[in-house]
């Protein structure tokens, strides 16, 4: 699981980089205020990281790696 945290920035920007996470086929956590992304660790989806990794490096987006086991804690994001 990848959780993706949108950088603090002006509106017109900042709607670039929802859009441009929103694409990625992220879902928004309503209750944790942050997108979540499943991916399979067996078969990552190279062309997904790498788009999330250049939205990070544009944007100042935050994208981190969960393992399965901690998401039990963070699984409210539904």
């Amino acid at each position: 699981m990848l959780i993706i945290e949108l950088a603090h920035m002006p509106e017109p920007h900042w709607n670039e980089q929802k859009e441009a996470v929103k694409a990625t086929g992220a879902d928004w956590g309503s209750k944790t205020k942050r997108w979540f992304l499943d991916i399979n660790l067996d078969n990552p989806p190279i062309d997904t990281i790498n788009t999330l990794f250049t939205i990070a490096r544009k944007y100042g987006t935050y994208v981190r790696l969960v393992p399965e086991k901690t998401m039990s804690a963070e699984s409210e994001h539904s």
